[in-house]
């Protein structure tokens, strides 16, 4: 490998590295929650249990479960009027005993609406609307 390939190899390598560090500066610190029931996130089913959430600027939703494997990423978009400093909390759509997340209102992001996966529409068309389910943030 000569020295001008090298170098490019280089500046290529840090150009990758730079255009990393912003996207990791754009989460915020998130939260805990406990959730009582099992839900459904993204069409993964999660069990009842401690949750730490965190939210990006741009949309980027990701749980983790705590002292268990259970985690997602999630693409959201902004909910209607949502400003950031709500009352922190995962908002979910209840179908009889069956809960999907819905929102999750971050301390900096504001509300955060996730697309209904197939599976909610489904349950949508069967039951019609479902009832919303408020869990707060642990504080």
């Amino acid at each position: 490998m000569n020295v001008k390939t090298t170098l490019k190899t280089v500046a290529l390598g840090l150009l990758v590295i730079a255009s990393l560090v912003p996207a990791f500066a754009q989460y915020n610190s998130g939260f805990y929650v406990s959730i009582p029931f099992t839900y459904t996130a993204g069409g993964r089913t999660f069990s009842p249990g401690e949750y730490f959430v965190r939210t990006s600027l741009d949309g980027i939703v990701t749980i983790h479960g705590d002292g268990h494997d259970a985690s997602t990423v999630l693409i959201s978009y902004r909910a209607g009027d949502s400003k950031p400093g709500e009352q922190v909390r995962l908002v979910f759509h209840r179908y009889g005993g069956v809960y999907y997340l819905s929102q999750v209102w971050a301390p900096s992001a504001g509300g955060l609406e996730l697309p209904k996966t197939k599976a909610e529409q489904e349950q949508l068309a069967r039951v019609g609307a479902g009832s919303p389910v408020n869990v707060t943030a642990r504080k």
